[in-house]
């Protein structure tokens, strides 16, 4: 009997074994890497890890304030459980965390393919596929994005357990409390009631009664509040709007983010903006002729398919989509489509292909009328397999991309259609570790491509951005004439496009002071040093910064006693400095020459 008991076990938690072993292996060598600085990592997790120890005053600044325009407590909260548990030195428990709400989320996605009907074996294979597709490494293994893999797990486990209490007389609050985590992981999570609705038709066969929908009223009027409040949250969203631009995002989008499910192709960390041109238009006739194609097929061939199946399944796939597909500006307006976007609307496609397998295999079902001849079920098994092999090794080697800032940027930028952006944080990385020539070639390609008057969807030019690299590279070569001009001709415009990084337009200015000054252009240096403390004074408090800037304008401007002051509070906030000290004792002695008679009293 206990022999019977532990077969009938093991054959249970068979699939869960084999699920978590082969993603584990798959984003195992994450494990050893460190959080990315200058990258979402600083924002997410560095610049907040001061609230991570746990006291009550803390743990309301995690759960009450949103970060870059996120609202996202859960997550914050996760990120404290590792800090309390092993600190910032241990990177692994980061990615640990990660990698386990992974599994998490792809347990739930196969509770939910087995109880829409989906047999054990399919179940499993699409399972696997989904887990260990390329498209996951960027939620899998960049701790900032924790709050896909967060929000997908609540958002599967609360799918299968609406399925499985859709019955019950009472309301569920199961489902509701798993939809509220998902929303405070991440608030592309409001979907989840549309596919509640999806589901339902699907169930029934029918649209009607519309009764049915008013257990879903709560998901509906909670995914409302979110939505709102995550659009004030995201000031920018919407910036610069243009119908007809965001109307081909949204269409190249929907249809990239399917074409990818299928072929992930060359893998990037970010991608080039959609372009607006024939190539597009071309492009997208040929795939929605296409769709068209197929959906026409479907309908002569079984309208009830078409109407209580295929619509549902679209509609929730869209749904999915929806937050993230364009209809908004996504993100700082630098991307328009990202693989991580694909997290939950990817488990909407895998369970659609599961479930299509399935019915090839089975007599009588509505696609077997379609198609009614079928590869056999050992064939499409080994398929399987192999594709998840492939993937398998394909996301385990493309996973060392995000293993540094430096990976990241170098894999975009070798992308054959590279987001500019990327080419100039490349060339940026590139000058600052004195790899000039690289950072030279980055700023050529963004020239030759960019006109001086050209501005982008954001009003950023990325004709400025390059010439401000050149400059930068000018100085690192000590040619200062050339750097001096360079800084002349951009330095209006360096707001334009480094503003959404206060510290990085503010190393811009001091570049560009040292370089009017190598060249005796002070009152260009002059008006840097009056940006710097502006900018210090507004965005980044009165630290060593504001007082030394200050300093060295009062300095210019033959204000020595004030000049002195500023120095000498500089000096209690860096005792060690050796530049403020010697800029304070030129002042000092410039004092004594201009009054002998203080050397006589001294």
């Amino acid at each position: 009997m206990q022999n019977l008991n532990f077969s009938a076990f093991f054959r249970k938690a068979f699939p869960y074994i084999v699920i978590f072993i082969v993603t584990f292996l798959v984003f195992m060598n994450s494990l050893s890497f460190p959080l990315i600085k200058s990258w979402d990592d600083e924002a997410f997790i560095i610049q907040i890890m001061k609230y991570f120890s746990f006291s009550p005053g803390n743990l309301w600044h995690l759960i009450s304030v949103s970060n870059c325009g996120n609202y996202i407590p859960l997550v914050n909260l996760s990120y404290a459980v590792d800090y309390n548990a092993y600190g910032i030195v241990s990177f692994p428990t980061y990615h640990l965390q990660n990698l386990l709400w992974h599994i998490v989320a792809v347990f739930g996605l196969f509770k939910c393919m087995r109880i829409l009907g989906i047999s054990n074996r399919f179940a499993l294979l699409m399972t696997l596929i989904y887990a260990v597709h390329p498209q996951r490494t960027e939620s899998v293994v960049w701790v900032a994005e924790r709050r896909d893999v967060m929000c997908g797990a609540f958002y599967f486990w609360g799918l299968f357990w609406y399925f499985k209490l859709r019955t019950i007389k009472t309301f569920p609050f199961i489902p509701l409390i798993f939809f509220l985590c998902a929303c405070l992981s991440k608030p592309a999570a409001v979907s989840m009631p549309c596919v509640f609705a999806m589901y339902e038709i699907w169930k029934d066969k029918s649209f009607l009664p519309l009764g049915k929908y008013l257990k879903l009223l709560p998901y509906f009027i909670l995914a409302a509040l979110i939505t709102l409040g995550t659009a004030e949250l995201q000031l920018y969203a919407g910036k610069n709007f243009d119908l007809l631009e965001r109307i081909l995002i949204v269409l190249h989008n929907l249809a990239w983010y399917a074409g990818k499910n299928f072929y992930p192709g060359e893998m990037a960390p970010m991608y080039p903006q959609v372009v607006f041109g024939t190539k597009l238009v071309i492009y997208l006739v040929i795939f929605y002729s296409a769709a068209a194609f197929l959906l026409i097929f479907t309908v002569l061939k079984n309208g009830k398919f078409f109407l209580y199946t295929l619509i549902p399944l679209l509609v929730s796939y869209v749904a999915a989509l929806a937050p993230t597909i364009g209809i908004v500006q996504v993100g700082i307006g630098i991307w328009d489509y990202t693989d991580r976007y694909s997290y939950i609307p990817a488990a909407i496609v895998f369970t659609a292909i599961g479930a299509g397998l399935e019915s090839l295999t089975r007599s009588g079902s509505p696609l077997r009328k379609i198609l009614p001849d079928f590869a056999p079920d050992k064939l499409i098994v080994l398929v399987l397999s192999l594709i998840i092999a492939f993937l398998g090794a394909t996301t385990f080697f493309y996973n060392y991309t995000w293993k540094s800032y430096r990976n990241i940027l170098s894999v975009a930028a070798q992308h054959k259609q590279p987001n500019k952006y990327f080419i100039y944080f490349y060339g940026i990385v590139a000058c600052d570790d004195m790899k000039l020539e690289e950072s030279e070639r980055a700023a050529d390609y963004i020239l030759s491509t960019e006109k001086k008057g050209s501005l982008d969807r954001n009003d950023i030019s990325l004709y400025y951005m390059a010439l401000y690299m050149k400059a930068r590279i000018a100085l690192k070569k000590n040619n200062y004439p050339l750097a001096a001009a360079l800084f002349s001709e951009v330095i209006g415009h360096l707001s334009e496009f480094l503003f959404q990084q206060p510290q990085a337009y503010l190393d811009a200015l001091k570049m560009a002071a040292g370089s009017f000054m190598r060249v005796g252009w002070h009152e260009k240096a002059l008006r840097c040093y009056d940006l710097i403390v502006i900018n210090n004074r507004s965005s980044l408090g009165r630290g060593v910064d504001f007082h030394f800037y200050r300093g060295l304008a009062f300095y210019m401007r033959n204000k020595l006693d004030e000049a002195e002051l500023e120095f000498k509070k500089a000096l209690e906030l860096s005792p060690d400095n050796a530049n403020i000290k010697a800029n304070l004792e030129e002042i000092q002695n410039k004092k004594r020459e201009r009054n002998p008679e203080n050397l006589k009293n001294r």
